[in-house]
């Protein structure tokens, strides 16, 4: 369905995104004489633009396969212990955005 394209393009964007942000960054980083890294704020910007379109495409693709998933499973699990939506959908999205 069209969370599935979604996914598979938000998948592609990822790899090209963390492809070009570890070239670029290699190439970018501001090393102190104490060993500090700093990067320049564009690299900051595009990180964040490309981490909250994939929040958005995952919150689009939530809305075609939460009920179908919620229908199957009967209940919603995080790290082990059964819990409700509010609690698993926290999880399940803060842990997608520490994967980025």
């Amino acid at each position: 369905g069209p969370a599935a394209l979604a996914l598979v393009l938000c998948g592609v964007l990822m790899v090209f995104f963390q492809t070009i942000l570890f070239a670029t960054t290699a190439a970018e980083a501001i090393c102190d004489e104490n060993g500090t890294v700093s990067y320049p704020m564009h690299l900051w910007n595009s990180f964040v633009l490309v981490a909250l379109t994939a929040f958005a495409i995952e919150l689009f693709s939530l809305r075609y396969s939460l009920i179908p998933f919620y229908h199957e499973a009967g209940q919603f699990e995080a790290l082990g212990c059964r819990v409700n939506f509010k609690v698993w959908i926290s999880v399940m999205l803060s842990l997608s955005l520490l994967n980025l």
